[in-house]
This record gives structure tokens, C-alpha cells and sequence, in this order.
């Protein structure tokens, strides 16, 4: 996550009575490092004299503290946004935190310096695109082909595949370092034209999500303040691209919702400090997704009547339903 900071009880004390891949994944977050795009929003928010969560920030009558404290959202907003389109967090990095939201900013940001970052951190031989979708597993393919334009022969080649190798078997920092070397030696105008074009598509696509965020930033924004999931996601369903039935865009949509929910100074459930934190929001995720099940059956015990199956057709070479052990 993009916004943990601390880490102070054990992840196997921190589970509880969480099930056995929330204790999975709080184990696995303890051993990552705390990523520097904390310090970025923490800088951000002492720069703008706010202290505390957002949602008390925006109840103090203070002048102009209000005003500070929905931009300081918008900027939260809009960053986790642009850093999840692409999926990497070497890119947050390379980007950095975003700081103004008026439109100038964004008509620089998206997508002028926002592909320059991505390109940026493509020539030192480093991916810019996670594979989290679709979206960035095919700008990552693309990513691959542009070094692959740099292969002066059959033995450059060879060379090549054997760091790919090599780096994926061991996955020790030499191994990873002598890889990034042997992919900026075969940086070429060519190639970086095609990740140019890739990065571009990822940012602004056919749809113009990013554009449709930052004009409905505000609505999104004081959805988030009701500190729970359910209203900001609500609220992303009127944003194009943050909506099915693609599976990428509701993925965009329930993880930018999640994030600013749990791992930003965004709402009264954030930021995440502790595992216990995160375990317990696994805990309430897990019982909301059972609701419906339980919804369900409760439904069918009353003796609800549920919509019944479209009858079969009778139409030469159409599917027959599968009565196997069934009364006939």
C-alpha cells in the first residue's frame, strides 16, 4: 500500500481471529520495507499546516482550514489515482506526489509529465506498468518488446534472456541490477516512442477516466468523508472508467476505494498504523461479503419465491441442460 507507515505488533499477534490469508497477507506486508511515498503525503501535509484525519480536518471552523483540508483530499485522491493506474510503485516514486489540482496542473499532468516519469524510469531499465489488469500487463508486454528493438544480434539477444532468467530464478539485487544495466544499454528512440504511446493510452485511453475523476473530485471526495467504502464506491460508479462491466476499471474503482479508505490520512478508518488495523478492516470486508449469501438464503427459508431459469429452447443444435441425477 501506498501510504503505511509504521509497523509496531507482530503479524502473527495481529491477525486474531482473521482466516488464514489475512494472517498470509499481514505476514507478507511485515517484510516489506515502509515505501518513501509516506513521507511524500506527510511532507504534503505539514506543508499545509494540517494535522490529524481528514474527516475532523474538515469540521474545524478555523478560516480557511477547511478549504486546505479538501485540497489536501483532492490531492490524496487524485495521486493514489495516477499511481494505481499504472500499478508500480518505482512509477509513485518517479512521479511523486501531486500537489495542485487546478486545471493548469492537470493539463501539465495528464498526460505530459506523467509519461515523462513512466519514460524516465523505462530508460534506466526498470518497468513503469505493474500487472495487476490487463491494461498494465499489455503496457508492460510493450515495455519488453522496446528493449528487445536494441538487440544489435542473436548473441545481444541471447545475453538478454539469459539476465531475464537469471534475475527471476534468484531474484538477488546483483541479479536485478544486472538486468536493469543490460535493458538501458538497449534504449533506442524507437523503442521509446512505442512505450511513449503506451504510457499515454494507460493515462488517458478512450474514456478519459482521470479527466472524469479530477471534474468529479469533489463528489468523490466528500462520498470519502463518510469513513466507509460502500458511499466512495457509490460515488466512483458515476465516473467513467471506475465502473463495469469491465473487470479492469471495477478493479481501478474498489482499489482506489479501499486504499483511501484504510491507508490514508483520508477518512476516520486510515491511516492504517498497525496490522491490527488492517486485519480488523479484513475482518468487516469478509462479513460484508458474506451479507449477500446470508441475505440469500434467509430469502429462500421464508419461502420467497426467486426468479426462476429461462426455460430451454427447442431449437435444433442448442445447449440441453445437464439433468444428471435428477427426478425426470
Amino acid at each position: 500500500h501506498c501510504f503505511r507507515t509504521v509497523a509496531a505488533p507482530e503479524p502473527e499477534d495481529a491477525g486474531g481471529d482473521a482466516p488464514d490469508w489475512a494472517n498470509l497477507i499481514l505476514s507478507q506486508d511485515g517484510l516489506k520495507p515502509p515505501p518513501q511515498r509516506a513521507n511524500r503525503a506527510h511532507a504534503s501535509m505539514e506543508r499545509g499546516q494540517l494535522r490529524g484525519r481528514l474527516i475532523d480536518m474538515c469540521q474545524d471552523e478555523t478560516p480557511g482550514a477547511r478549504a486546505r483540508a479538501m485540497a489536501f483530499g483532492e490531492s490524496c485522491l487524485l495521486s493514489l489515482a495516477l499511481w494505481l493506474r499504472f500499478g508500480s510503485g518505482d512509477f509513485a516514486e518517479s512521479l511523486g506526489w501531486v500537489e495542485r489540482t487546478d486545471y493548469a496542473a492537470m493539463m501539465a499532468l495528464l498526460p505530459g509529465r506523467a509519461v515523462d516519469a513512466a519514460t524516465a524510469l523505462w530508460r534506466t531499465g526498470r518497468h513503469a506498468a505493474g500487472g495487476e489488469t490487463m491494461r498494465q500487463r499489455s503496457v508492460r508486454q510493450t515495455e519488453l518488446r522496446a528493449w528487445e528493438l536494441g538487440n544489435s544480434s542473436t548473441e545481444a539477444e541471447q545475453e538478454l534472456r539469459a539476465a531475464e532468467e537469471a534475475a527471476k530464478l534468484t531474484c538477488a539485487p546483483s541479479e536485478v541490477q544486472a538486468l536493469m544495466n543490460h535493458r538501458a544499454q538497449r534504449v533506442l528512440p524507437a523503442g521509446e516512442v512505442l512505450v511513449r504511446q503506451a504510457y499515454e493510452r494507460l493515462v488517458v485511453g478512450q474514456q478519459h477516466s482521470l479527466w472524469d475523476l479530477w471534474r468529479k473530485r469533489l463528489s468523490v471526495v466528500q462520498a470519502g468523508l463518510k469513513g466507509d467504502v460502500r458511499p466512495l464506491r457509490e460515488a466512483l460508479r458515476a465516473v467513467r472508467g471506475f465502473c463495469g462491466p469491465d473487470m479492469d476499471n471495477e478493479h481501478d474503482a474498489w482499489t482506489l476505494a479501499v486504499d483511501l479508505t484504510t491507508v490514508t490520512p483520508f477518512t476516520s478508518d486510515g491511516p492504517v498504523t498497525q496490522y491490527g488495523d488492517y486485519a480488523a478492516f479484513l475482518r468487516r470486508r469478509q462479513l460484508k461479503q458474506c451479507c449477500p449469501a446470508a441475505q440469500l438464503s434467509a430469502r429462500a427459508s421464508v419461502g420467497v419465491q426467486l426468479p426462476r431459469a429461462r426455460p430451454p429452447t427447442s431449437v435444433p443444435g442448442s445447449l440441453q441442460p445437464d439433468l444428471t441425477g435428477l427426478p425426470i
